[in-house]
Order: C-alpha cells, then sequence, then structure tokens
C-alpha cells in the first residue's frame, strides 16, 4: 500500500473502525537536521570572521562567545526546520501514519497501511536518532527517524512497543501471512565493520 492523499485516508480510516491505540510524537529528518546545524555555525562563523577583519570584536573571548551563541542557536533551529508532529493509530487492520506540518520543501502524505500488506519492520536504537522502518510487500519502506532529544516527551516508544505487540498478535492469529522483524544494520552484512 502506497501513501495516499487526505480524502483517502478519511474514507480509509472511517473502514478501519476500532481504533487499538493512538499515539503521537515528533518525526525528525536526521538530514535537515545536520544540514540546519551546519549551516548556521557556518554562517555565525562567516559573521564572526567579518567582523574580527573589520575590528568589531576587540578581543578573542568576545569571538568566542559569538561563535557559542550561533552554536546554542543551531541546535534551537532545528526544531523548526527539521521536525514534524506524527498522530499514529493502531487497530485490529492495520496502522494509520498521519502528518500534521510538513518540513521545509517537502511534503509528506498521510499512510494507512493494512497488516497484511506489511513484510517486515525494524528498530535501530542509535545515539542520537532511532529509526523505525517498515517494508511493505512491494518494497516500498517507510522510515521514521526520532530524535532521542524527545524521548521522555512524546509517545515514540510507546508506539514502537505497540507495534510490535501488534504485529506478534497478529502473526499468531493469520496462517499465510507473517510479519518479520527485520535485521538491524548491525546484525546485517555491514554491522561486522563495528
Amino acid at each position: 500500500m502506497t501513501p495516499r492523499g487526505f480524502g483517502v485516508i478519511g474514507a480509509k480510516l472511517n473502514k478501519l473502525k476500532r481504533i487499538y491505540m493512538k499515539y503521537a510524537f515528533l518525526k525528525t529528518s536526521p538530514t535537515r537536521w545536520l544540514i540546519t546545524i551546519l549551516f548556521t555555525i557556518f554562517i555565525g562563523m562567516a559573521f564572526g570572521i567579518a567582523m574580527l577583519i573589520n575590528q568589531l570584536f576587540t578581543a578573542v573571548w568576545q569571538y568566542l562567545i559569538f561563535s557559542v551563541l550561533f552554536i546554542i542557536l543551531a541546535f534551537y533551529v532545528t526544531r523548526y526546520t527539521s521536525v514534524v508532529k506524527v498522530e499514529t493509530e493502531i487497530n485490529e487492520l492495520g496502522i494509520s501514519i498521519r502528518y500534521f506540518g510538513h518540513f521545509i520543501m517537502g511534503k509528506m502524505n498521510d499512510i494507512v497501511i493494512e497488516w497484511n500488506d506489511i513484510r517486515d519492520y525494524v528498530f535501530e536504537k542509535e545515539r542520537q536518532f532511532d529509526k523505525f522502518s517498515i517494508t511493505l510487500n512491494n518494497n516500498y519502506r517507510i522510515k521514521l527517524y526520532h530524535n532521542n532529544d524527545y524521548d521522555d516527551k512524546d509517545d515514540f516508544l510507546n508506539f514502537i512497543d505497540a507495534f510490535t505487540m501488534k504485529a506478534v498478535e497478529y502473526n499468531s492469529r493469520s496462517t499465510n501471512h507473517m510479519i518479520k522483524k527485520g535485521k538491524t544494520f548491525y546484525e546485517g552484512k555491514g554491522g561486522f565493520c563495528w
């Protein structure tokens, strides 16, 4: 099942009548996060160097304070450029993912997935970004990245637990289709290096 527009989502959600559980969390784009931090720090350094050249700073410590302020600003700006609110609903027939807002220069459509469309799922816990990936039968992959800074502030880890429990429950009822737990990067071929 591929992503569809909101009108189709509404009709599909009406079909999925009983909501098992609803979760809200912040999805992060690691690429946009990194670009925002690097771009903001680069702009801050360029301003700082221009001010040093024009002798607006009388001492090096003033430049260092200016640089630290831009580094703090870089992490603050990422909240607006690389984060979007997501709401998921899990029930007996499937899962829906609904986006509230969009990334800068990016559009995401709401998604409804039935359990029999899911081939496997992978949850990778990392130092900065957790990744939850669902692979569908048509090889379409849905990736949800989550910044660990928000772990105590939203339902991402609860969503992962509920999804895993529901997948196990689905596998116990289904006779012809199983949802597999996929391998993480470290369990795969490239993981031996780490």
